[in-house]
């Protein structure tokens, strides 16, 4: 009996990794005077053509906008909640190495830490 089965040369090579989509984040609404500065973007904008070819670039450009000022705003959020959460951590360690009176000072400053992670 023969078989119909045929060797398949696959090639594979890596795919440059896509762009992550634009997503608005909605922390960006608790940030105060944010409506003033997406009207400051939007009269920056001077775009003639088509309805629809204005409101693709509008998009674009507040886009870009939004991309640039979220770095500049948010950059390093991730690595301060990390210092942060680290912070917790170490002071919950001296807290169950020391005295009670100690322990209280310690408590406090992980209170004050934990505010700052909170934003409380």
């Amino acid at each position: 009996m023969k078989s119909d089965h045929v060797p398949i040369f696959l090639y594979v090579y890596d795919l440059p990794a896509a762009k992550r989509p634009f997503k608005f984040e909605n922390v960006w609404l608790k940030v105060e005077g944010l409506s003033k500065l997406v009207q400051g973007w939007w009269d920056e904008l001077n775009i003639s053509g088509s309805p629809s070819f204005i409101l693709a670039k509008e998009l674009n450009f507040l886009k870009m906008k939004f991309k640039e000022w979220n770095k500049d705003v948010f950059e390093h959020l991730e690595s301060k909640i990390a210092t942060l959460v680290e912070n917790i951590k170490l002071l919950d360690e001296k807290e169950k190495q020391h005295s009670v009176t100690l322990a209280d000072s310690l408590s406090l400053q992980r209170l004050e830490v934990k505010k700052e992670l909170y934003g409380a």
